[in-house]
């Protein structure tokens, strides 16, 4: 996670070094001795937005990373488990409407295929359960 913040507060500075350069390289001589002049005296103030830029970065990236990265894979992971085993307990409560609405679907899938019978299973060649790399135990 501090590498993820690390990169970010990396890419953050990058772009802010080069949109100064850009911007320097636009100003003619006098503009820039001008420039110079009008901010030397507030660069510590470019320099606290910056880092309250990246602090709230800091602050954002580990909780979109989880939301949105995580989470589906534990819920991915969570699914391969309550599809590949009769005995799983059902998907616990997910964080987001849309991870939710899933969670109940996979459950109520799970609730169905237990409610099969392994003679049901049996005909069709369904096992009980698969190798962990399959989410659903389909025939082979």
């Amino acid at each position: 996670m501090a590498l993820a913040v690390a990169g970010v507060a990396g890419a953050v500075a990058l772009w802010v070094g080069a949109t100064g350069a850009m911007l320097w390289a636009t100003l003619a001589p006098d503009e820039r001795s001008l420039a110079a002049t009008l901010l030397g005296p507030r660069a510590a103030l470019l320099l606290l937005a910056t880092v309250a830029l990246l602090a709230a970065l800091a602050w954002a990236v580990p909780r979109l990373y989880r939301r949105w990265v995580l989470a589906p894979a534990e819920l991915a992971d969570q699914a391969r488990v309550l599809l590949g085993s009769d005995s799983a307990p059902d998907l616990p409560t997910q964080p987001g409407a849309d991870l939710q609405a899933l969670a109940q679907t996979l459950n109520q899938l799970a609730v169905q295929r237990r409610s099969c019978g392994p003679t049901w299973r049996a005909r069709f060649g369904w096992p009980a359960a698969r190798s962990s790399k399959s989410a659903i135990a389909w025939p082979p």
